[in-house]
């Protein structure tokens, strides 16, 4: 709903001229605002090391990303209809756009698999390890039993092992 808000904002208020210019301009602002608020909860999350706390960040931090994510989905969708449209070769600029959306994650995928997916891995199973005896309710009396008396979903079977490259 934000993001909405804010486009319409952005566009009715303060942008007139180029579409695809106005699209990057908006997900450039909407990065910078969602980096200040990751950057803030980072800092605050240095004080509150709590699993609870880890669990509410996590899931704001997914939101907040979304935020950016669906800005820079907003630029991509108005430059593919503007390649559709330039690059027409029939079906109303179904060829170039199918080409691009088999191209642009065909190249992504490597740098994706060989380092992000990897780094993002690391950091997980060495969060969980450091937090092995918090996440059991040990420091709560509760013995691993979580709401629905069922362990709390994470265990060290179920994390993933890190990808050699």
């Amino acid at each position: 709903g934000f993001l909405l808000w804010g486009q319409w904002e952005f566009y009715e208020n303060y942008f007139r001229g180029d579409p695809l210019f106005g699209e990057l301009v908006f997900a450039f602002g909407a990065t910078f605002t969602c980096l200040f608020f990751l950057y803030m909860m980072g800092t605050m999350a240095e004080a509150n090391r709590t699993p609870e706390t880890h669990q509410t960040f996590s899931i704001a931090t997914t939101g907040i990303s979304l935020v950016a994510a669906w800005s820079w989905e907003h630029c991509f969708d108005t430059a593919f209809d503007i390649i559709g449209e330039e690059y027409q070769v029939g079906y109303q600029g179904f060829v170039p756009k199918l080409v691009l959306s088999i191209v642009i994650p065909l190249a992504l995928l490597p740098m994706y698999l060989q380092h992000v997916r990897p780094r993002v891995r690391e950091i997980d199973v060495r969060y969980h390890k450091e937090h092995e005896g918090h996440e059991h309710g040990h420091e709560h009396g509760h013995e691993g039993i979580g709401e629905h008396g069922h362990g709390h979903g994470h265990s060290q079977e179920a994390a993933p092992a890190p990808i050699e490259a």
